[in-house]
This record gives structure tokens, C-alpha cells and sequence, in this order.
């Protein structure tokens, strides 16, 4: 038996040429997961601004819905860190809109969330 024909022929219809950037587009919006494809470069860019020192305090650094999330291991560091947030924020928004026309307009953060 050839089952190679009717399979062609059943998805033939419902295929049609997609770039991997929609593709992958559609699957996260499809699964309803929070991504963001400069989380990477958020990270570095904190650790670029805060320096070393806040870096090995820091325990976690993720991005969710356009707020930075910091969890440090010391609430004296985590007050120390809520006093200069807005700063941080301004930073790194400005940064992103040196570097990508996208966001010349428009922040790529609007809030930084600091845990202890």
C-alpha cells in the first residue's frame, strides 16, 4: 500500500509557505507562552549596569509581560536596588532604543519588581 499519496493530498490544502519567524509566532501565541526574544540581552545588560558584585548577590533574573523581575539574596541589597530602580529602568530602556529602531518609540520595560 502507498499512504505517502493520500497524506500529501489531505495536508496539501491546509499547508502553506510560513517564515520561521511566523511559525514560531504562532506557536508561542497558539501555547500562550510568555516570551520575550531580548530576555538574554535584558539580563546582560542589567548585569552591564549593576555590575559584578550584584551579580553573584543576584539569585534570578527573568522578564515577564514588560517587567524586569530581580530576586536577590539580601533585603538590605533589595533596598539599596529599590532606590535606584527608575534609574536601571531608563538605562536599559535607553539602551534598546540605541540599538533597535523598534524601540526608539516605545520602552522595552516599563516596571523592574525586586524580590528578596
Amino acid at each position: 500500500m502507498n499512504y505517502d499519496k493520500p497524506y500529501r493530498k489531505r495536508f496539501s490544502a491546509e499547508m502553506k509557505e510560513t517564515s520561521i519567524k511566523e511559525a514560531f509566532s504562532k506557536f508561542i501565541h497558539d501555547f500562550n507562552i510568555d516570551y520575550n526574544p531580548f530576555e538574554y540581552e535584558i539580563q546582560e545588560v542589567w548585569t552591564k549596569i549593576t555590575g559584578n558584585l550584584i551579580k553573584q548577590m543576584t539569585r534570578k533574573v527573568y522578564v515577564s509581560q514588560q517587567t524586569l523581575y530581580i530576586c536577590v539574596s539580601s533585603p538590605t541589597l533589595r533596598q539599596e536596588l529599590m532606590l535606584i530602580k527608575t534609574d536601571v529602568l531608563g538605562k536599559i530602556n535607553s539602551h534598546f532604543a540605541e540599538k533597535y529602531q523598534q524601540f526608539k518609540d516605545t520602552n522595552i520595560l516599563k516596571n523592574i519588581i525586586i524580590k528578596s
